[in-house]
């Protein structure tokens, strides 16, 4: 699997971008503060660490926590 690339357009700006994806970004997170909360939902009563999330995202994302996975697979979410 490749690695994405980050989106650079920012148009006249004096701030510059991040030079990372998102999913980068969450993976310093979790490096830095796995333990520290980094989600809450408050009307469901759940709450995630930077671990947790990431392992959720990863499996939202089809990716699986080894890396691997069906990415064709539906994903049905309910409120």
């Amino acid at each position: 699997m490749t690695s994405p690339s980050p989106s650079i357009s920012a148009g006249s700006v004096s701030t510059p971008l991040l030079d990372h994806t998102i999913g980068a970004a969450l993976d310093l997170a979790v490096r830095a503060f796995p333990e520290r909360e980094a989600l809450v939902d408050v009307p469901g009563g759940r709450r995630w660490t930077y671990r947790e999330l990431s392992a959720d995202a990863r499996l939202l994302g089809g990716a699986g926590p080894d890396g691997g996975g069906d990415r064709r697979r539906r994903l049905d979410a309910h409120r």
